[in-house]
């Protein structure tokens, strides 16, 4: 079997002896390293025209969702490996791909495979991009780059909502319309969505926590304005995943959403940005083979 590894050595802050190690237990395997945010995707496409039968994305989660999009026209031919050497490593998580490298690269090694969701967002029908986990709606661009070093500088969930609650200030309430593919639309006043394909983001926040990867369904989670005080009384429901049914938050499931907003949402999907007045889910039932344990039980994080 031809393995391919799409190393982003700039990911996270493991020690680079694990990593190396982890890398040289997959014999065989060539690395090839990424030098700048985006060539995951061309390294990808590269391996598919190779002839590889695996890509092992080893990074975060943003370098999966780039090694996903490079797969994309060979996602039924090509599996997906996942060595998490990044910092927040939510799909692998979701997944149950174990963080610690050596477990990892057993698992790698062993062949199990899964079939798991992706999902494609689209503006216009026109400019398309493949998620594997959890596209987040809200912040701006600058507020979502400093919510993001903040989280990486203090490392997990709660280094995420304390920068978080500082941007709430910036944020302006949307009139927000959600068409389903079945049932009526919804419209009312929100400041957030999140469209998720798996349960958890930042470290490990179950943004989600009713998603499954494997159903052919997205989670689509609208979040009420909300002051500093409320967020106060919302964070720790966000934290233990029991925000779902709270007075702050409607739930949805569908397999096709269409979100209009007005002023345009912006929607921070694997480091991409989308800013439009209307962008377009849709779920492609078991899209991916993923190198990935079967869940243990009925509920997968």
């Amino acid at each position: 079997m031809k393995t391919c590894v799409i190393l982003n050595p700039s990911a996270g802050s493991r020690d680079a002896g694990q990593v190396h190690a982890a890398l040289a237990a997959l014999e065989d395997a060539v690395v090839w390293p990424t030098r700048a945010g985006g060539e995951a995707v061309d390294l990808a496409r590269r391996a598919v025209h190779e002839g590889e039968d695996m890509v092992v994305a080893a990074g975060g989660d943003g370098t999966i969702g780039e090694v996903v999009n490079g797969l994309a026209a060979a996602l039924d031919r090509v599996r997906l490996g996942i060595l998490p050497v990044g910092t927040g490593n939510d799909f692998a998580r979701a997944v149950g791909i174990p963080l610690d490298l050596e477990q990892a690269g057993a698992l790698l090694r062993s062949g199990a495979e899964r079939r798991l969701d992706a999902v494609r967002i689209c503006h216009e029908q026109q400019l398309c991009w493949l998620f594997v986990n959890v596209a987040v709606s809200g912040f701006h661009e600058d507020a979502q780059h400093r919510i993001e070093e903040q989280f990486k500088n203090n490392w997990g969930p709660l280094g995420y909502l304390r920068a978080a609650a500082e941007a709430i200030p910036a944020i302006t309430p949307h009139h927000i319309r959600l068409e389903f593919d079945d049932g009526p639309p919804l419209e009312l006043e929100g400041s957030s969505v999140v469209v998720a394909n798996a349960v958890y983001m930042s470290a490990g926040i179950p943004i989600a926590p009713s998603a499954r990867l494997d159903d052919g369904k997205l989670d689509v989670l609208l979040f009420r304005p909300a002051n500093v005080a409320e967020l106060a009384l919302l964070a720790p429901l966000i934290l233990t995943g029991t925000h779902e049914t709270s007075d702050w938050v409607v739930h949805r499931r569908t397999r096709r959403l269409t979100v209009r907003a007005a002023p345009p949402l912006p929607f921070h999907v694997d480091d991409r940005f989308y800013t439009h007045t209307r962008l377009d889910f849709e779920v492609l039932p078991g899209a991916l083979r993923v190198v990935a344990p079967e869940p243990a039980g009925p509920t997968e994080g």
